[in-house]
């Protein structure tokens, strides 16, 4: 498990960056600047699926895999439902989906993949 301990640190420190993309994101649409935030969502949907490649290679022994697998998954969709709002250029829906169901399932999953490394993260 020690080899992965810098996997679990590099996903835990993209989950955060990709917090901070989303919320980025969020206040661009807030403004309206709904093209601004493409490219940077973009990015956040790359680095998500880092963490899943990544997350894929540790070591199935964790006792918290399945929380962070079912959380991931719910994340995931709630990526594919924005983009589809966002592909078909509802504007408003996106600011709400962000908002009301991609944001809080971030929050969720992160503190999925915290709680599942925080044992071998501390030690």
């Amino acid at each position: 498990m020690e080899k992965q301990l810098p996997v679990m640190e590099h996903i835990l420190n993209l989950s955060e960056t990709m917090g901070e993309g989303l919320q980025h994101i969020a206040r661009l649409f807030h403004e309206g600047k709904f093209e601004n935030g493409l490219p940077l969502f973009e990015d956040v949907i790359q680095a998500f699926t880092t963490i899943e490649q990544s997350f894929a290679s540790l070591s199935s022994n964790m006792e918290a895999l399945g929380i962070v697998q079912e959380e991931q998954e719910k994340f995931r969709t709630a990526l594919d439902y924005i983009v589809t709002q966002m592909e078909s250029g509802a504007h408003e829906q996106s600011k709400e989906v962000l908002h009301f169901t991609v944001l809080p399932r971030w929050r969720k999953w992160k503190g999925a993949l915290e709680a599942a490394f925080r044992s071998f993260l501390v030690s």
